[in-house]
């Protein structure tokens, strides 16, 4: 049997939709940190705006795909509106395998 699990981490940017400046995210790190529900966590970064989200280990990338997606939701549910639009939760682009 095979016993090998992995994670996966995405770092996460709150942007003004219009502007693209980085917005305080802090109140919603706050309201989310700790598990997520479905699975994973969410953990505060050193700047404001910036938050990272981690699924739990796991054994698929079914399953890794599914947690990451409920706390993609749990985000943009409450990432903060504007007048002028939406708000941008920006995904940073991976440099690979640390």
């Amino acid at each position: 049997m095979d016993a090998t699990r992995f994670g996966i981490e995405e770092e996460f940017l709150l942007l003004d939709a219009s502007a693209l400046v980085p917005l305080s995210g802090s109140e919603i790190v706050e309201r989310v940190k700790g598990p997520a529900p479905g699975g994973g966590s969410v953990t505060s970064e050193y700047l404001t705006c910036q938050f990272e989200c981690a699924t739990d280990p796991v054994r698929t990338l079914e399953q890794a795909g599914s947690q990451l997606a409920a706390m993609r939701r749990m985000l943009a549910d409450l990432a903060p509106r504007t007048r002028s639009s939406r708000p941008r939760v920006h995904r940073s682009r991976s440099r690979g395998p640390r």
